[in-house]
């Protein structure tokens, strides 16, 4: 992941560790310092945590099987 590159070089100490997507945000400032994912900015979680500016943009894209 090029952000925890950028985070050593930065100076920071990292550790990766794994935890369930519907637990990322809850868990930052008492589990861990932050989360990195592809997380959709809304309301109610802008009023969880502090979001940083986009640094990624990535389209949406459905997909569905193909007509038989």
């Amino acid at each position: 992941m090029p952000e925890i590159k950028h985070a050593k070089e930065a100076g920071f100490e990292v550790k990766s560790v794994q935890a369930p997507f519907d637990a990322l945000l809850d868990g930052v400032g008492t589990e861990h310092d932050a989360a990195i994912s592809a997380f959709l900015v809304t309301d109610e979680r802008a009023c969880k945590v502090t979001f940083s500016d986009d640094y990624q943009k990535m389209g949406l894209v459905l997909v569905v099987p193909s007509s038989p």
